[in-house]
């Protein structure tokens, strides 16, 4: 898993615990995303993109999900990308 959105993120909030502390997890779990232990929940995406300002989207940390956006802008989670491609067509009745 690239980090680097993840790195950006601790960058704009200054350490890996302000950013911790703004979204409201542990440092330590923190640290487990930045050395690809563990995928940020996309519950946590959408928090870190608050507490950057959007500087980070929640599409740059986590683009192997699939992200819709409400009127104001604000990020939500849909489903993953790869069980998209899984689907086949229904058939219709007739």
């Amino acid at each position: 898993m690239d980090n680097q959105a993840l790195l950006k993120a601790i960058g704009e909030c200054g350490s890996q615990a302000e950013l911790a502390r703004r979204i409201g997890v542990s440092t330590p779990q923190v640290n487990e995303w930045t050395k690809g232990q563990r995928p940020i929940p996309p519950t946590r995406c959408e928090r870190i993109e608050r507490a950057t300002g959007g500087a980070v989207t929640c599409e740059e940390l986590r683009p192997d999900l699939m992200w819709t956006r409400d009127q104001d802008g604000n990020a939500f989670y849909r489903e993953r990308i790869e069980d998209l491609s899984d689907r086949q067509p229904q058939a219709r009745a007739a």
